[in-house]
């Protein structure tokens, strides 16, 4: 699933899942996130969603990932970060977020 702000690649093996984002995670694509993220979440024990190729995250992509992180929470899943970008590790950081993902 992409769209032309975000590219999404998802490796599953047994309970986990790994989610390589590629691009812009913001108002007009953070959708694609979610509801790939939220197919997962019946299947794994644990989702990373690797953030590396992110090149810029909004607000609005951060609610995605807030909202993401509840709706594993209730799951039973575990939800992680990995490898955020400098700019996502910012925003993360300015928000007080970042602990919230394990990250």
């Amino acid at each position: 699933m992409s769209s032309p702000l975000l590219d999404i690649k998802v490796e599953q093996k047994g309970g986990a899942a790994i989610v390589r984002c590629y691009g812009r995670i913001v108002a007009g694509s953070g959708i694609d996130l979610s509801i790939r993220v939220r197919e997962l979440i019946p299947s794994c024990q644990r989702i990373v969603i690797d953030l590396d190729k992110v090149t810029f995250l909004d607000s609005m992509g951060l609610g995605v990932l807030v909202r993401l992180n509840v709706s594993a929470r209730q799951a039973g899943v575990t939800l992680e970060l990995a490898n955020p970008s400098r700019q996502v590790q910012q925003l993360l950081t300015m928000t007080n977020t970042m602990s919230l993902f394990g990250a």
